[in-house]
């Protein structure tokens, strides 16, 4: 029996990853499309799945081409059994991530529907070629606004600006996207 994954360091998850002989596997076939870096998480991937008895073949897309991605890469969106999309809302969107307080209100209110319409997209995109699952981790919220305690006192700020986007990547269960709350995970 395997041990839990909190209960192990990454030499010794990599030592246990390189010492199972994972040609005896079923493959299990991912595809991921993000615009942040995610090689340090390979090894954690690696190992749950070997956990399960399943042997990880992984595909990472280009950096910060996610959604060119998901229109390009048809073969891995169909030869996949999980789609994982990591966006990163400083790199997808440097008004909402950097420039909150330079921006207006209707500046904002145009890049939270762009950002909506890219999501939207890329999730059309990957529906176009396959059903499998998505996992989709949401966009972090800040730990504390930038506003400060005027956050609270209306309605469109930056903190229910990030929570409008995870309702909008919530929306669509429906077509088996589930939703990864960046917001309750614990280190």
């Amino acid at each position: 029996m395997m041990k839990q994954i909190g209960d192990l360091t990454l030499t010794q998850i990599q030592e246990i990853n390189q010492a199972n002989n994972s040609d005896n596997l079923q493959s299990y076939n991912v595809f991921a499309l993000r615009n942040i870096m995610l090689e340090t998480i390979v090894p954690y991937l690696n190992y749950e799945l070997l956990t399960l008895g399943l042997n990880l073949n992984l595909t990472i897309g280009e950096y910060d081409n996610a959604f060119q991605e998901s229109i390009i890469s048809k073969e891995e969106i169909k030869n996949s059994d999980l789609i994982l999309i990591f966006l990163n809302i400083k790199t997808l969107s440097p008004i909402l991530g950097n420039k909150f307080l330079e921006s207006s209100s209707e500046e904002l209110r145009i890049e939270v529907d762009r950002v909506k319409d890219y999501v939207s997209g890329l999730v059309e995109n990957i529906r176009s070629e396959s059903q499998n699952p998505i996992l989709f981790y949401g966009f972090e919220t800040p730990l504390s606004s930038k506003l400060g305690v005027l956050e609270d006192q209306g309605i469109g700020l930056e903190l229910s600006i990030y929570h409008e986007l995870n309702s909008h990547i919530r929306s669509f269960y429906k077509e088996n996207v589930l939703f990864i709350n960046a917001d309750r995970l614990i280190a």
